[in-house]
C-alpha cells in the first residue's frame, strides 16, 4: 500500500502525459487488426523485405487488440492465429512448444534433431532458452510468474495444459509477439498470454548462419512480456496506433542483453535512439506508415540504454522494482514507478530527474568518444556522436554545430526536446578564445530544465581528461554560464534536458559569445561562509600584468584591499573573513593605473554562523567523472571563531566497515575535510551508498553519502 500511496503523491508532480491520437475502440481494434494481418498474414515475407530491419516485436499490436476488443473479439480468427495448424508439440517443465513441418510455418531445419529428445534442434534450443529465462527471472530475481491458462477449457488451457504456450509461425517482419488471451476479472490489469515466435528467422540481417541466436534473444524478449502481463497489462499511454508501450519494450529488450549479452541484437536499433535524443523516453509509435513513424517505432527498442543505465547504477533488481511499482496502479505510470525505485535504491538521495540528467551525459560518450571503464560497458560499439543516421545522412546527433562566434541559435520544432528528452549542441573552435566563452540560455520558463556543459580536451583521443565544466537547473530566468577556460578545449558540448513529465517539443534558444572583460565571480547573490576558500575570477587583457582585488562590506561605501596578484587567468583563492554582511562587493582593477576596473554586478553575502554546526556534505551524490571531492564542513559560532580543534571524518560501508579516516584542523571559525572518493590504498571506491561519521566541536553526526559513476 505504501508504494501506491507514493505513486499517487508523485502524480501531483508528473501530471498528464502527452496527448495521443484518439478514436473509438472499434476503430482502434480494426486498425490494429489490419496492421497485424498486413505484417503477419500471407504476404508477411514480402512486407518484411521492404523494411530496413525487422520490427523487433509485435506485442504492441496484440496488446492494442486486447485492450480495445469486445468480448467476441478476444480471440480473433485470422492469418496470424494459426495455433490449430501446429502438428507437433514439445514440453519442458514450464513451456509447451507447438510447431509444424508443413507450409510457410515449417520450422528451421526440421530434420536436424536432438539426439536425446528426438525433437528438432531449433525447438530444443528454444525450450532451453525459455527455461533459462524462467529460472533467472522467476526463481532468482523473484518476478511474478506468468499466469497459467490451465484454469479454463476444462483444465486444458489454450494449448493443451497449463504450461506457457509458444507457437512457431512465419511471423514475417517480427522476431516474435506475445498475445494477451484471457483478461482476469479479479485482476483487470493482468491476463494469460501465449508467445508467437518466428519459425526460421530467414532474411534477418546478421543471422544467416546463426538462426538460434536470433531465437534466443526473441525468447528472452517475449517471455518477459508474459511476466509483464501478470503485473500490468495496462502499462501503456494513449490509444490506437499511437499507444505507447515504451517501457514494456525497452525493458523486454533489456532482458535480451541480460541473458545473451554476446548476441548484441539491440545494437542494430541504437541509431533510432541516439540520433533522435530529443524524443521522450515515453514515446512509442508503432504504425510504421512513414519513415518518421517507423523510426519512432524503433526508438523504444534503442531506448534499451535507459534500463541498461539503471542497471549500471543500481543492479538488475531495480527493473523488478519498477515493474512492481507499475503493478501497484493501473495505466501508464512507469516513470513514476521508476522515480520511486530510484529513491528507494539510493536511500532517497536520488530521483528520476537527477538520474535522467546523468543519463543524458552518459549518452554523449559513445563510439570513438567512449571511455574505457566508464559509462556503458559496450559504449564503443554504440553510434559515433559525430556520425550520421544510417537511414538519412542529413540527420545528426547534434541539434546544432557552432563554429563561429558570436552565435545566436534557435532550434526548429522537430529538434526541440520532449519531456525526458535532451538536445546536444556542439561548439567547435573553442580553443581560439583565450578569454573564454559565455553561454546564455533562454527556454520555455514553465518547464524545468537541466543544462550541462562538457569540455573535450585538445587531444581528443585522451578522453580520460574530459572535464565536466558546469551544470545548472534552469528555472524562471535567463541563465548565463561563463566558460573562462574555453581555450583549454577542442570541443565543448552543451546538453539541455527537459525534466518535466508531460511536455512535448519544448522551445529554447542559445547565444554563445566570446566572454567580455571584467569580474566573473562573485557577481551577486552568492552566500559565502566565514573561513571558506572562494576563488575570485576575472578576465582582463594580457597587457594587464597585475590586478588589485578589493572588498566592500557596505555596497561600495568603503573598500579594503585584499591582495595585489598577477593577472594569470587562474583567479585568486580568497579566505572568506568572519565579518557577516549582506551587502558585499568585490572590485578588480589594473594595479598600474586603475583601468580596466570592474566590480560585482549585485551584492553577495557573508553569512553569520549563529551556532556550531556540521554542514551537509556536498556534492551528494558525487559523480566520479566530475566531482574530485566530497566536502565535509563544520562551522563555529562567531564567539568561538578563534578556537582550534579537529574535524574527523570516517567513511564507512553501510555494514560499518571503515573505508578511510580523515582529519583537518579548524581555522578561521571553520574546518573542512575533503574526501577524494578513494580508500586507504588510494583506489576509487565502488559506486554506492556510504556512511560518513563526522566529529566536530563536541558533536558527532552520521551522514549518508552516495558515490556514482
Amino acid at each position: 500500500m505504501k508504494k501506491a500511496l507514493v505513486l499517487m503523491m508523485l502524480a501531483g508532480l508528473w501530471v498528464a502525459g502527452p496527448v495521443w491520437a484518439e478514436g473509438s475502440a472499434a476503430e482502434q481494434w480494426q486498425q490494429a487488426y489490419d496492421q497485424v494481418i498486413h505484417l503477419m498474414g500471407p504476404y508477411a515475407d514480402s512486407v518484411a523485405a521492404g523494411l530496413a530491419r525487422p520490427i523487433k516485436c509485435g506485442t504492441p499490436w496484440m496488446l492494442e487488440l486486447a485492450l480495445t476488443a469486445s468480448p467476441d473479439k478476444m480471440r480473433p480468427a485470422g492469418p496470424y492465429d494459426r495455433r490449430d495448424t501446429m502438428s507437433f508439440t514439445y514440453g519442458t517443465t514450464h513451456f509447451l512448444l507447438h510447431y509444424t513441418n508443413q507450409g510457410a510455418d515449417s520450422i528451421y531445419q526440421f530434420n536436424r534433431q536432438d539426439s536425446v529428445t528426438g525433437v528438432p534442434n531449433f525447438i530444443f534450443e528454444a525450450g532451453k532458452a525459455a527455461e533459462r529465462c524462467w529460472r533467472r527471472l522467476v526463481d532468482t530475481l523473484g518476478f511474478r510468474a506468468p499466469l497459467s491458462d490451465g484454469y479454463y477449457n476444462g483444465g486444458t488451457g489454450g494449448g493443451g495444459d497449463g504450461r506457457m504456450d509458444i507457437y512457431f509461425i512465419n511471423a514475417g517482419s517480427y522476431y516474435g509477439a506475445t498475445v494477451p488471451e484471457s483478461l482476469q476479472a479479479t485482476l483487470p490489469q493482468t491476463a494469460t498470454a501465449y508467445m508467437l515466435m518466428e519459425n526460421d528467422y530467414y532474411g534477418f540481417p546478421g543471422y544467416e548462419d546463426d538462426r538460434v541466436s536470433a531465437l534466443r534473444v526473441s525468447i528472452a524478449h517475449e517471455f518477459f512480456h508474459t511476466i509483464q502481463f501478470n503485473l500490468d497489462l495496462t502499462e501503456t499511454e494513449g490509444s490506437g496506433d499511437s499507444r505507447s508501450t515504451a517501457w514494456s519494450e525497452m525493458s523486454a529488450t533489456f532482458m535480451e542483453e541480460e541473458f545473451y549479452d554476446e548476441v548484441n541484437d539491440y545494437l542494430d536499433y541504437l541509431h533510432y535512439f541516439f540520433f533522435f535524443p530529443q524524443w521522450s523516453l515515453r514515446a512509442g509509435y508503432y504504425n510504421p506508415a512513414t519513415n518518421w513513424q517507423r523510426w519512432q517505432s524503433y526508438h523504444m527498442y534503442g531506448a534499451v540504454v535507459f534500463p541498461l543505465f539503471l542497471k549500471e547504477h543500481f543492479g538488475t533488481a531495480i527493473i523488478k522494482e519498477v515493474w512492481d511499482g507499475c503493478a501497484s496502479a493501473p495505466g501508464g505510470n512507469w516513470w513514476l514507478a521508476t522515480d520511486v525505485a530510484i529513491r528507494n535504491a539510493s536511500a532517497a538521495s536520488l530521483n528520476l530527474r537527477v538520474m535522467f540528467f546523468r543519463f543524458a551525459l552518459w549518452n554523449l560518450f559513445t563510439g570513438p568518444w567512449a571511455r574505457s571503464g566508464e559509462y556503458y560497458p559496450d559504449a564503443a560499439g554504440y553510434p559515433n556522436p559525430t556520425g550520421s543516421f544510417q537511414e538519412n545522412a542529413s540527420i545528426k546527433r547534434f541539434a546544432r554545430e557552432i563554429t563561429a562566434y558570436p552565435a545566436s541559435v534557435t532550434i526548429p520544432d522537430s529538434l526541440q526536446p520532449d519531456n525526458l528528452g535532451a538536445d546536444y549542441i556542439l561548439l567547435r573552435n573553442t580553443s581560439a578564445f583565450p578569454a573564454g566563452l559565455e553561454v546564455t540560455f533562454d527556454g520555455d520558463r514553465t518547464k524545468p530544465w537541466a543544462i550541462q556543459i562538457v569540455g573535450l580536451p585538445v587531444t581528443v583521443s585522451d578522453l580520460g581528461q574530459t572535464i565536466f565544466i558546469d551544470s545548472v537547473t534552469y528555472d524562471s530566468t535567463v541563465t548565463t554560464i561563463r566558460i573562462p577556460n574555453a581555450a583549454d578545449f577542442d570541443k565543448i558540448v552543451i546538453i539541455p534536458s527537459v525534466i518535466s513529465g508531460n511536455a512535448l517539443r519544448v522551445d529554447y534558444s542559445l547565444i554563445v559569445a566570446p566572454l567580455g572583460e571584467g569580474l566573473l565571480q562573485p557577481n551577486g547573490g552568492e552566500r559565502l561562509y566565514p573561513g571558506a576558500t572562494y576563488t575570485i575570477l576575472w578576465n582582463f587583457p594580457d597587457s594587464v600584468e597585475d590586478v588589485i582585488l578589493e572588498l566592500s562590506l557596505d555596497n561600495g561605501g568603503a573598500w579594503s584591499t585584499l591582495a595585489t596578484v598577477p593577472n594569470s587567468g587562474l583567479g585568486y583563492a580568497w579566505t572568506v573573513p568572519s565579518t557577516p554582511s549582506d551587502s558585499c562587493l568585490i572590485r578588480v582593477s589594473d594595479a598600474a593605473g586603475g583601468e580596466p576596473s570592474d566590480q560585482s554586478d549585485e551584492v553577495f553575502s557573508i553569512v553569520s554562523v549563529g551556532e556550531n554546526r556540521i554542514v551537509d556534505p556536498y556534492p551528494n551524490p558525487a559523480w566520479v567523472q566530475k566531482d574530485p571531492f566530497i566536502t565535509f564542513r563544520g562551522e563555529l559560532r562567531a564567539s568561538e571563531a578563534g578556537s582550534t580543534g579537529d574535524m574527523v571524518v570516517s567513511i564507512m560501508t553501510l555494514a560499518g566497515e571503515k573505508i578511510v579516516s580523515l582529519r583537518e584542523a579548524a581555522s578561521g571559525g571553520a574546518a573542512e575535510v575533503l574526501w577524494n572518493l578513494t580508500n586507504e590504498s588510494g583506489e576509487i571506491v565502488a559506486a554506492g551508498p556510504y556512511l560518513a561519521v563526522i566529529e566536530f566541536a563536541g558533536m558527532t553526526e552520521v551522514k549518508k553519502i552516495v558515490v556514482l559513476r
